[in-house]
């Protein structure tokens, strides 16, 4: 299959891009970023060098994929007023539109626990909204929506300090946690953690 993942080499497109260069897929990798051509490139997998806000870049990269996995960068969670709905919200709408224009019929979308609802959430409440501008894609299409629970590594960027000064008792409190990943097919878990290599086996499996 070719396959386009979004992302670059995040912490989820990376190894999902290894995975599925392993099984033998075609995989391109859409970065802003033409300075990770060439890890991309080392990975086995050919690189799309344009921004997600662009349409015309996006529609051209898709045209003639079989797949593509579909995400929004995160924000910074030291910013003054941390608020990625208008960024995020417009992403979607050129996901959106760069979805249809390509014709491609198969996506997954990595969103949030949280996306199902738009009461009682906080900030995930743009989860939810960008899941309800996906919803909008012609029937056709195959959508399937990754709603995982918090990621251990996003823990530290909660954090407005040096985080060295946590490890011992974040490595402590891993331990007493199971790893569960949340779909849009079940319930709220009471797990609170997860790690990305969840993510790219549920993902690779859909």
């Amino acid at each position: 299959m070719k396959i386009i993942i979004t992302g670059s080499l995040g912490h989820i497109s990376k190894p999902l891009v290894e995975e599925l260069v392993q099984k033998g897929h075609a995989v391109s990798v859409i970065s802003s970023n033409i300075e990770r051509h060439t890890a991309i490139k080392g990975l086995g997998a050919s690189s799309a060098i344009g921004a997600i806000q662009d349409v015309n870049f996006l529609t051209k990269t898709f045209t003639g994929a079989d797949a593509v996995y579909l995400m929004e960068p995160p924000g910074s969670y030291f910013e003054k007023n941390p608020n990625p709905n208008s960024s995020w919200l417009h992403i979607a709408n050129c996901y959106l539109e760069s979805v249809i224009k390509s014709g491609i019929t198969k996506i997954i979308h990595l969103s949030s626990v949280g996306a199902h609802t738009s009461e009682g959430v906080g900030m995930l409440e743009t989860h939810y909204k960008v899941e309800n501008i996906l919803k909008e894609l012609p029937e056709n299409v195959s959508i399937k929506f990754m709603r995982p629970v918090g990621f251990y590594y996003n823990m530290f960027g909660f954090i407005p300090t040096d985080s060295s000064c946590y490890s011992l008792s974040f490595l402590s409190y891993n331990t007493r946690i199971s790893l569960h990943l949340l779909s849009s097919n079940t319930g709220i878990s009471l797990h609170q953690f997860c790690v990305n290599s969840d993510i790219t086996l549920q993902v690779y499996n859909l």
